[in-house]
């Protein structure tokens, strides 16, 4: 294609000149006629920072049902579902990334929308003045085969929210799975690196492997498919996909084992989490590999969306840390501060009680109701800072603490709680022990707020490294579905319940919520062997 000098100043008589010699020029080079007749794509070719169409390929009418004339009238947004989005894209074609792709979905016609991939760059031979789409449409299962049906799949697989799978793992196998069987890929490794394993706690592997007899040795041992660090250094300092166009010549392939697996081809994309990449995914292909840069593009964009959960937890988290540390600073204010003053208020107060016989009846009982008044007040607020934080977990660990927090619900809240913990447990790092204190706490509250019941039991065990807690309590007609049939679904549990979820699942925890004949039954299952490990994670973004 022929080149042209830099633009003239914006807006200027020479630059909109220059523009339109370059877009014929762009126009009649054979190799854009050709890619713009021959492609199944969207082609168009655009100036102005995407305002203004210069050229469309036939295909638009096609696939969409748009005519050159209309999009050159009304604007070239119009096919998009979201234009904003779309303007969005194209501006940021000239002012951020000389080349970038997006999903965003287009509009028939007709009015119905089709999900897209849109890739785009800007044309050098233009003095970049003109930038050249290409719009991939989901096909109909019925549609085109090949290529454009694997990005069809792609395209249209809906974004899984950060709380649809509660656990991280399954959250990481669930897109690994979705991936694979959208694009027919056998087998595909997640990878944590390192240096970001905190914004991925517990979490340093997945993999999904096709329920074929021939990878079985894979699922025996994954690791025969792991390309070390070299592969994944390199990915995570370009920040962009690696391919790996022939797996022979690969060492780890070397062996009888991994000889007879028929897999041809992979390729390895980045999985940013906030601003780093924290993880790498590596797909293996029975193909040989295909240089379809949309298809790539369209794992990549799955990769961000899972990128964006994953920072969606990790944010989560760090909020209920900083959560605590709040209730932590303000426990400690009542404690010290408030109670002292108020302690101080009940002396004078009752000093002046003593000399009560040189007052009137009136001013007597004045005194009297300030006194009781002030008992009362000091009372709620210790309470309340017990509440907001346990002091005794932090000197005396979490058994201690239990008991004395059972022991004042069942005082105040007139329940008779039936307590069995262990005789001893070892000191867990603080926000371990914290959460299963707020498990209890949240689970005595439900009881007392939604129940009927004037009962209920507290029940811990320790069994294999395996600490299970359990909070009973009675229902003459119990409204939660019974454990055979999965207890309380994630996507129905009420805020304190989803709370727990996410505070245990940092320690590899889980928390379900079932009914078992006229009992309703709060139980979280928590190993201690990921405690200690999780907590000395710092959260990095």
């Amino acid at each position: 294609m022929p080149s042209h000098s830099s633009p003239a100043a914006p807006n200027s008589p020479s630059r909109v000149k220059s523009i339109a010699l370059s877009s014929k020029s762009v126009l009649k080079d054979p190799l854009f006629r050709e890619l713009s007749y021959v492609s199944g794509d969207i082609i168009l070719l655009l100036a102005e920072q995407g305002r203004r169409l210069v050229g469309v390929n036939p295909q638009i009418s096609k696939s969409l049902g748009y005519s050159r004339k209309a999009l050159r009238t009304s604007g070239v947004l119009r096919m998009f579902a979201d234009p904003d989005a779309a303007r969005r894209f194209f501006s940021g074609l000239w002012t951020e990334s000389p080349v970038a792709s997006e999903k965003i979905a287009c509009v028939h016609k007709s009015g119905r929308t089709i999900p897209a991939l849109i890739r785009g760059h800007t044309l050098p031979e233009s003095g970049n003045q003109l930038a050249l789409v290409e719009i991939r449409l989901a096909q109909e299962e019925s549609g085109p085969s090949g290529q454009h049906s694997v990005i069809s799949r792609l395209l249209r697989l809906p974004a899984v929210p950060p709380a649809a799978s509660p656990d991280l793992k399954r959250h990481v196998e669930s897109w690994l799975h979705r991936v694979c069987s959208a694009a027919r890929l056998p087998v595909a490794h997640f990878h944590v690196l390192a240096e970001d394993a905190s914004s991925l706690p517990l979490l340093t592997h997945a993999w999904h492997v096709a329920p074929r007899k021939e990878f079985e040795v894979i699922r025996r041992d994954p690791n025969r498919l792991n390309f070390g660090d070299e592969l994944h250094t390199r990915v995570a300092a370009d920040r962009a996909p690696h391919m790996i166009p022939d797996l022979r010549s690969a060492p780890q392939f070397q062996t009888p084992e991994t000889r007879g697996l028929n897999l041809k081809s992979a390729f390895a994309v980045p999985v940013i989490v906030g601003n780093e990449v924290g993880a790498v995914s590596v797909f293996f292909s029975t193909d040989p590999l295909i240089q379809d840069s949309l298809l790539v593009d369209a794992i990549c964009l799955l990769a961000r969306e899972l990128g964006h959960a994953i920072q969606f937890r990790a944010l989560s988290l760090k909020l209920t840390r900083l959560q605590d540390e709040e209730r932590r600073r303000l426990a400690s204010e009542l404690h010290d501060t408030v109670a002292q003053t108020i302690s101080v208020l009940l002396l004078d107060l009752e000093a002046v009680q003593q000399e009560s016989a040189v007052f009137n009846s009136a001013a007597v009982a004045a005194l009297d109701r300030a006194v009781s008044l002030g008992r009362q007040s000091l009372q709620e607020i210790r309470s309340l800072s017990y509440l907001l934080h346990p002091p005794v977990i932090d000197a005396l660990g979490l058994l201690p603490s239990l008991r004395v927090f059972i022991q004042g619900f069942s005082r105040r809240s007139g329940m008779r709680i039936v307590s069995e913990l262990p005789n001893s447990l070892p000191r867990m790092p603080r926000d371990w022990e914290l959460a299963v204190f707020r498990v209890v706490q949240e689970g005595l509250i439900n009881v007392q707020r939604h129940s009927r019941s004037a009962s209920a039991e507290v029940h811990m065990t320790v069994s294999s490294g395996i600490v299970t807690l359990r909070v009973v309590n009675e229902a003459e007609a119990p409204s939660v579905p019974s454990l055979e049939s999965g207890g309380l679904p994630f996507e129905k549990a009420g805020v304190g319940i989803s709370g727990m979820r996410e505070r245990l699942h940092a320690f590899g925890g889980e928390v379900n919520l079932f009914s078992r004949g006229e009992k309703i039954i709060l139980e979280a299952v928590i190993p201690l062997s990921k405690a200690q490990r999780s907590a000395q994670l710092p959260l990095k973004f």
